[in-house]
């Protein structure tokens, strides 16, 4: 954006004119963003150094070895986190910190979470696992089950070199299977 062109042409020659023309053009442009910037603190997703303002007023404790994502995770835990427990409830805390497809089962007595969309247990699981069962009731077993590589997902679908540059905590040596 260049001040100088909404001006009359009579100042628009002016050399004291362009040069303070030029100066608040870079002073604006300088503000507008930093409005952005402050703009982006407001929402959990897109903040960053704003993150310990959404932590402090959520009185939760900031952990210096958590990603920018981890945390997000954490305040939507928080913010999403009231009222009553039942599945949509854990599906999206649980939807908010891996950023992935969950499906949350409900039954005898068991919370069980399954992670479609991501292959082998997320980064962040532990700090999940801690606020799941922080908002769970205590009664209530909570069972995991990942998303790997079994040898019928790969037999004849994948070429040995894409073997070799897949992850191994992608597979899975025999069966899926419910862990706590």
């Amino acid at each position: 954006m260049k001040l100088i062109e909404y001006l009359p042409e009579m100042y628009k020659d002016v050399l004291e004119v362009k040069e303070i023309m030029k100066v608040e053009t870079i002073e604006i442009t300088t503000y507008k963003e930093l409005l952005s910037e402050i703009e982006a603190q407001m929402f959990i997703d897109t903040a960053t150094w704003g993150l310990s303002l959404w932590e402090k007023s959520l009185s939760i404790e900031y952990n210096p070895e958590l990603s920018y994502m981890e945390r997000q995770g954490k305040i939507k835990s928080k913010l999403f986190g009231v009222g009553k427990v039942d599945d949509v409830l854990i599906r999206s805390i649980a939807d908010s910190w891996t950023n992935g497809d969950v499906i949350v089962s409900m039954n005898s007595g068991n919370v069980g979470i399954e992670f479609t969309s991501y292959l082998g247990m997320p980064s962040n699981m532990d700090e999940l696992r801690k606020t799941l069962r922080n908002m769970v009731p205590a009664h209530l077993k909570i069972m995991y089950k990942y998303a790997s590589l079994l040898i019928r997902d790969i037999e004849g679908k994948m070429t040995l070199g894409e073997l070799e540059n897949t992850p191994l905590h992608k597979f899975t040596g025999g069966e899926e299977e419910w862990v706590q």
